[in-house]
């Protein structure tokens, strides 16, 4: 009788199938983006609308696979000041802000420190503040605080709606929302791990806070 592999004995397994499925997207998605230029107009929009779904099927790919990245080693841990996080990550930001037309409006400034990987630091902190920038109406502004309080640090974010701006494609809307549950996602499990809290705005609000204890000590969580 053959045995059973046990997939415990293989733990690359799902990467490695992750990875093989992100080959073969990522040229469907290039052939697409080369053949543009043969479809007439009219051909061209149904064109157009493939390669948005080619990016968010490969964009899906990519974060299942740093989610297990996430789970099964996060690296070097080390105290990274988050005043020096958040500025560099609205540095990233910028270009897509600028894309979006939508201002960043931020004062950062505080004491905080986590005890995490730098490297996912900054990437929680774009996958918290990147999608509240994609959902807005073109136009409108998005406020960025980091503030020191008496228990602790605050980073807040949340939008500044100005409705003389038009709210943007409600299709548009729908594949940001889906995309940003796996974001936050990862960015909560790194913020967790170092000792803080994320809480999203209710109501269908864009935003989000991050509590950071002052008296705690940040140590990093992160189960095996």
């Amino acid at each position: 009788m053959t045995e059973a592999i046990e997939l415990r004995a293989c733990p690359d397994v799902l990467g490695n199938l992750l990875h093989a499925l992100c080959q073969p997207l990522t040229t469907v998605r290039c052939s697409l983006e080369l053949s543009l230029d043969q479809f007439t107009e009219a051909q061209c929009g149904p064109v157009s609308v493939a390669l948005e779904q080619a990016d968010q099927a490969i964009e899906t790919v990519q974060l299942i696979r740093e989610y297990l990245e996430l789970q099964r080693a996060p690296g070097a841990m080390g105290q990274v000041a988050l005043t020096s996080a958040v500025q560099t990550a609205l540095e990233q930001l910028a270009l897509v802000a600028e894309a979006y037309r939508v201002p960043l409006l931020a004062s950062v400034k505080s004491t905080a420190s986590l005890t995490v990987n730098e490297f996912w630091l900054h990437r929680a902190l774009r996958y918290l503040i990147g999608p509240v920038i994609e959902v807005q109406a073109r136009g409108s502004a998005v406020a960025v605080l980091l503030e020191d309080h008496g228990c602790g640090s605050v980073l807040s974010v949340h939008s500044l709606n100005f409705p003389q701006f038009a709210a943007r494609d409600h299709y548009e809307r729908k594949v940001a929302g889906r995309l940003m549950q796996a974001r936050l996602g990862i960015a909560q499990r790194v913020f967790e791990s170092a000792g803080a809290s994320v809480e999203l705005y209710a109501g269908g609000r864009p935003g989000f806070a991050v509590r950071i204890p002052r008296y705690e000590v940040l140590a990093h969580r992160m189960s095996a």
